[in-house]
């Protein structure tokens, strides 16, 4: 089964170990972060995860920003569509169970 995880986590530098724990507790293929804070100038590495972001605008005061986890066990491309400037993964084939 894949379990997906959507959080509205209100700023994810100090909440790294809580993503950790989500990881090590519930193995999503997915995480959906909403409020990151995040600006472009502040990585975000979680190990065997890739990420794609839209940051919060520069200046602004705790609020916008998100970003998409996705585990590297399953390959998902990045594909955009630069005329309508929008973006999104490749959705992979899963192995009957």
């Amino acid at each position: 089964m894949s379990t997906f995880v959507s959080w509205n986590c209100r700023g994810i530098r100090n909440k790294l170990q809580d993503i950790k724990e989500i990881i090590n507790n519930l193995q999503p293929v997915c995480i959906g972060l909403q409020e990151t804070f995040l600006t472009s100038n502040i990585p975000l590495k979680i190990r065997g995860y890739n990420s794609v972001r839209k940051d919060a605008a520069t200046g602004a005061s705790h609020s916008g920003g998100v970003c998409i986890l996705t585990t590297n066990l399953y390959p998902s491309p990045l594909r955009g569509t630069p005329s309508s400037g929008v973006t999104g993964f490749t959705t992979p084939r899963y192995p009957s169970v």
